[in-house]
């Protein structure tokens, strides 16, 4: 709502979307130094980049928005200087889609740019721009069809990011936990289909139907709070009236930008296949804070700038704009103590990850610590379970009296969860 009323014209939105392209290639730069162990940028997801978002499949979603947008700047910008910006931009969040190796989004990625490429041949009145788009029609179906026609070729197998690719399949592990995960979603759907069972509840109603044929052995992820799926979550969290409201959204933007007078076809069908590849994407994984704020923008550029609306002057006078201050001073604080924290005890359980996967085992376990001392926050649950598993992996390669400390410690914080939350 912010955004909708904040920035009005188009050119103050480019100047958000530059900014947020220019912060996407400091992120995928750090992202970098992790993939080539340049310095010491932390590293908790191996040969998946995730920088510091801290999850491969939240980086791969992140850089998909600002593909879009870096095509939707390329096209707008008339300075070199600027193109060249965009440019980079592009290639770098392009790359780091890859790097993530993380299928939805390049499945997304993919299917949003051959939708952009069918919609410029369709509404383009160049014959120079319908022919360019054409051949990058032919050559992405082309591409995608070879690689999966040589899956199990050298050329493929020897690239991470093509060979979890092309190797989707129903036999695969990690599909058969989705497609338990979203059983059991049924399931809970079922008992409360209208409001659902109320956001950021989805592991309430998963521990509830928990599917046992996802459990193989000790290294099994049998652990659920997001159902991996924007259908899905909605379907549980907000019930059929949620998913009704979700969807109805995503295609009164897609209708608007599609029927608007005020943009060019080429700017409309940037953004309608953003809309479509990112929707698409989120159907396997699910949104963060990073594109929920990219989303945002989206929404507002469609608000604002594909349609001309009647300005209505706000006049502040000193009751309005004390008010204002004291809900100013109200949500930093809020922030500090919901966020901030929150923010402080996630890079402890970072570092303590990337401790854990090099081998320093007590400095690890110290960061753990650290991270739950004095915590009654909401993070604790999460980051308890984080040491259980850290233990009961790890600590056998201590000595004994090591190990015992922190097997009890674990347990003892296992049982502090149970007793603050035993549904």
């Amino acid at each position: 709502a912010l955004l909708v009323f904040a920035f009005r014209k188009a050119g103050e939105l480019r100047w958000l979307f530059r900014i947020s392209l220019a912060t996407s290639s400091a992120i995928i730069i750090y992202g970098l130094l992790q993939n080539f162990g340049i310095l010491e940028a932390i590293n908790t997801t191996g040969s998946r980049v995730s920088s510091v978002l801290g999850n491969p499949a939240y980086l791969g979603s992140y850089a998909l928005i600002h593909v879009f947008l870096a095509i939707y700047l390329l096209t707008k910008d008339k300075k070199l200087g600027w193109k060249i910006f965009s440019a980079i931009g592009l290639f770098l969040n392009f790359w780091v889609i890859f790097l993530t190796q993380t299928r939805g989004a390049v499945v997304g990625l993919t299917m949003g740019l051959i939708l952009l490429a069918v919609l410029t041949v369709i509404r383009s009145k160049s014959k120079k721009i319908k022919k360019i788009s054409a051949l990058a029609l032919v050559v992405i179906i082309l591409l995608s069809v070879l690689l999966l026609a040589f899956k199990n070729t050298a050329l493929v197998q020897r690239s991470d990011t093509l060979r979890r690719v092309a190797s989707i399949s129903l036999e695969s592990y990690t599909v058969k936990t989705r497609l338990a995960a979203w059983k059991s979603s049924l399931y809970a759907f079922k008992e409360r289909p209208i409001l659902g069972w109320g956001p950021e509840n989805y592991g309430y109603a998963f521990s509830k139907y928990f599917p046992p044929e996802i459990y193989v052995d000790s290294g099994s992820r049998i652990w659920f709070d997001k159902a991996h799926s924007v259908f899905f979550e909605y379907l549980v969290t907000a019930g059929i009236l949620g998913v009704m409201a979700y969807f109805g959204l995503l295609f009164l933007v897609i209708y608007s930008l599609f029927r608007s007078k005020r943009l060019s076809s080429m700017t409309s069908n940037i953004f309608i296949s953003l809309v479509a590849g990112y929707t698409l994407a989120n159907m396997f994984v699910f949104d963060t804070l990073s594109t929920y704020i990219l989303f945002a923008l989206v929404l507002a550029f469609t608000n604002n700038v594909a349609f001309r609306k009647r300005e209505k002057e706000i006049n502040f006078n000193y009751w309005k704009l004390a008010l204002l201050g004291i809900l100013i001073l109200f949500f930093i604080s809020w922030g500090y103590i919901v966020d901030f924290k929150a923010i402080q005890d996630n890079k402890k359980v970072l570092w303590a990850t990337a401790y854990a996967r090099e081998g320093y085992i007590q400095k690890a376990y110290q960061n753990y610590i650290a991270a739950l001392d004095n915590n009654n926050r909401f993070t604790r649950y999460e980051i308890s379970r984080e040491l259980a598993n850290f233990v009961r992996s790890k600590a056998n390669n201590l000595q004994g009296y090591k190990a015992a400390e922190m097997f009890e410690r674990a347990i003892k914080e296992m049982q502090k969860n149970i007793e603050n939350d035993p549904n």
